[in-house]
């Protein structure tokens, strides 16, 4: 028979348990609460966490190096052969007078100018990556703010909702008040607890985009959790003038990142051509001769390839080498006439929504919200149907989103505006 024995805690250990996890749970309700988030300090995380202008970085540093390797001469061959070894007899190389061990070396000399073409390329190219890394931060920054805008958007979109939901309220209490009184259909209760339900359809749809623009935030910050967010919208600089950013529309990164890529491509076609001319190898070797009397031997010769069948691989190369340049060419001269055209259409942007959010702020919503307390106390009063009170309230909701749609229209309108006028100097 097993004889099982359980030990039972003392009332002074559960007294120290409780007492740990009372002092645990005190502690935890008077920690600070997380400090909000600003958006200069998500800017300058995410210049040092973001993964893809990190994984950019290290490709501009590998063709950074690759140009360096692509200048230097192929590495020496070093070469050991024996000669004339009789088949019968390997161990009595002696009894061969021709049986000799020689150590050679070799260098293969590429064709003129093709170092020097090809090393410049690799510059170009990673010239243009270094250009490319400044657009990825440009661009980050960019979806940065947008995100962020998005997010107090609609933290203010719910504040507008909630605020509506009150007049909802109101309002369907007046058709209650007026249905019971025997002067109102019961047709306007409904349509009130109808409005009601819309808004919270609402609700749902803004609480959603503003988890979306905190999760697009946390990836460009390479956070697992979604960050606390300072309330109210950040201040961003005015944009330059117009002609200002024309003007420097050639330091921007994106059309600076074109033009290296476009010199990348006219050295290619300068290594296409030199594919012409040849690749020359010079060698030489020393001989050991293992026969009695024989004298040692010394070989040096020249080897050089001979680019006389062109038509089907060095003109080939060099006819697309070339249409690479074009292309390259055309890509530039896209790329800057997109950037131009970009900058004329939202700086007409800017100065268009600047007036609509003038007018939504100072004369429409103060309208809307005076019209929808005369609609309410004319419909209380028996002299208007509730068509015509929801149609009062539903502006008042419209006119209050749109003059934060506007606002966050207009900051993203600055903020595009000055991701054109970025200037990035050449790679030191």
């Amino acid at each position: 028979m097993r004889v099982t024995s359980r030990i039972f805690p003392t009332p002074a250990a559960v007294a120290a348990v409780l007492l740990f996890a009372a002092s645990a749970a005190v502690l935890a309700s008077s920690a600070p609460p997380p400090v909000p988030l600003t958006l200069a300090q998500a800017q300058t995380r995410l210049a040092r966490v973001n993964p893809a202008v990190l994984g950019a970085e290290q490709s501009q540093e590998a063709l950074r190096h690759q140009a360096v390797a692509a200048s230097q001469l192929p590495d020496p061959e070093l070469g050991l052969m024996a000669q004339n070894f009789p088949a019968n007899s390997l161990s009595s190389p002696s009894q061969e007078p021709n049986a000799m061990l020689s150590l050679g070396i070799s260098q293969r000399l590429p064709a003129f100018g093709q170092r020097k073409h090809r090393g410049k390329e690799l510059r170009e190219e990673s010239q243009a990556a270094f250009y490319g890394v400044a657009a990825a931060r440009t661009e980050n920054s960019l979806a940065l703010q947008l995100g962020w805008f998005d997010a107090i958007y609609a933290g203010q979109a719910l504040e507008v909702l909630r605020t509506q939901r009150e007049l909802e309220t109101e309002s369907a209490q007046a058709a209650l008040a007026r249905f019971r009184a025997g002067s109102a259909p019961e047709a306007d209760v409904l349509r009130a607890r109808l409005d009601e339900q819309a808004l919270a359809n609402r609700l749902s749809q803004v609480q959603a985009l503003g988890t979306a623009a905190r999760a697009r935030i946390a990836e460009l910050l390479n956070a697992q959790e979604l960050p606390e967010l300072a309330a109210g919208w950040p201040v961003i600089p005015e944009p330059p003038a117009l002609a200002t950013i024309e003007n420097g529309l050639a330091y921007n990164p994106l059309l600076r990142q074109s033009e290296a890529l476009n010199r990348a491509a006219g050295e290619g076609v300068e290594v296409a051509r030199s594919e012409y001319h040849p690749d020359i190898t010079v060698f030489g070797a020393y001989g050991k001769s293992y026969y009695p009397g024989m004298p040692n031997q010394v070989t040096a010769g020249i080897n050089v390839t001979l680019p006389i069948f062109t038509a089907r691989r060095q003109d080939q190369t060099l006819d697309a080498a070339r249409a690479r340049a074009r292309a390259s060419g055309y890509a530039y001269l896209q790329q800057s006439l997109s950037l131009l055209q970009r900058a004329r259409s939202l700086f007409a942007q800017y100065a268009s929504l600047q007036t609509q959010l003038h007018r939504t702020r100072d004369v429409l919503l103060p309208t809307a919200k005076a019209a929808y307390a005369a609609a309410l106390a004319a419909y209380t009063a028996g002299q208007t149907d509730m068509t015509g009170l929801l149609r009062t309230q539903q502006a008042v909701l419209e006119y209050a989103l749109d003059d934060i749609q506007l606002r966050r229209e207009l900051l993203s309108t600055q903020a595009e505006l000055d991701y054109l006028a970025t200037h990035v100097e050449r790679q030191p």
